[in-house]
């Protein structure tokens, strides 16, 4: 009964934190007209995700700008992936990310311009700079640097990359996204194993310390998964439990009525646990011809 236990656990602990913290500061921005914007702490895997928000992408429910977070000048992360994802899969538009953080004083103008662009391509609609120092004096240099102010090395060309950062905003803004491809994000089946190390408490650059071999599995494969979809030009959106409500089968395609973006594969992968509203929109679809694909394993257990 463990794993069981263990899945009803997180999933009170994502609701509460969905509905009693990101709801109510949501509530309070729509009644004195303001757009509620916030990014969290894990987004890139589900290992994260379940150790620091039960699940993630159930968060954005209430967002009125989707909002994540984008440290370093690294690029090919799945943190863009999973909040673009989460976005469209409410409707959701004006996805923003904070980037830049953590970059160095090095960062290059071409290092700045190559990732904005790859930021959009995943899926971002909107950057918010961090940071813009009035002073660099003493200690404040070393506050997860640079800043993008007249003390960084490109601040001389920041109006061409103002410039390029508008058009691709309203270029990504509107419209349908095209993405024939849905993989469903296996959390609950993460839930079922996760066995998380009672030391680990803080660190988190070093990442989550998973204990039970099957759950770290499910991580691995997954960003495996993902990640090669993406470096083969095949885009795709991830489908999560709580906008299951969102996503019905329209003949042999699976249609996101938020949106009207159309899904002509669904991916289930390392699902040993399948929620109920997963399972019915992947039987409707395979009764109706779509193309279902198993990954691993085929789920044993439902919620």
């Amino acid at each position: 009964e463990a794993g069981r236990i263990r899945c009803d656990y997180f999933d009170v602990v994502a609701s509460l934190y969905q509905q009693n913290y990101f709801g109510k500061l949501s509530g309070w921005c729509t009644d004195h007209g303001i757009r509620f914007f916030a990014h969290l702490l894990g987004e890139e895997t589900i290992a994260s995700q379940a150790r620091y928000n039960g699940d993630l992408m159930r968060q954005y429910r209430h967002m009125t700008m989707p909002g994540l977070d984008h440290l370093g000048k690294g690029i090919g992360s799945l943190n863009i992936k999973y909040g673009a994802s989460a976005a469209r899969s409410y409707g959701h538009e004006n996805l923003t990310v904070e980037a830049f953080a953590g970059c160095g004083w090095g960062l290059t103008f071409e290092e700045y311009i190559r990732m904005i662009s790859w930021l959009y391509y995943q899926g971002v609609q909107g950057i918010s700079n961090h940071g813009f120092f009035y002073s660099i004096r003493g200690n404040r240099k070393n506050d997860w640097p640079p800043s993008q102010f007249f003390q960084w090395q490109g601040w001389d060309r920041m109006k061409e990359a103002n410039a390029m950062t508008r058009r691709l905003t309203y270029a990504f803004t509107g419209g349908c996204p095209d993405s024939e491809v849905l993989v469903y994000n296996p959390i609950e089946s993460f839930w079922f194993h996760y066995m998380p190390d009672e030391n680990f408490t803080h660190g988190y650059s070093y990442g989550p310390l998973v204990k039970n071999q099957r759950a770290a599995f499910i991580d691995q494969q997954c960003q495996l998964l993902m990640n090669g979809l993406l470096q083969e030009n095949i885009d795709f959106d991830v489908l999560h439990k709580d906008a299951a409500e969102n996503f019905k089968v329209q003949g042999q395609v699976i249609r996101n009525q938020c949106n009207g973006s159309i899904y002509k594969v669904l991916i289930l992968p390392m699902c040993d646990v399948l929620p109920i509203e997963i399972a019915r929109i992947a039987e409707a679809f395979a009764n109706a011809g779509g193309k279902v694909i198993v990954l691993d394993s085929f789920p044993q257990y439902a919620m």
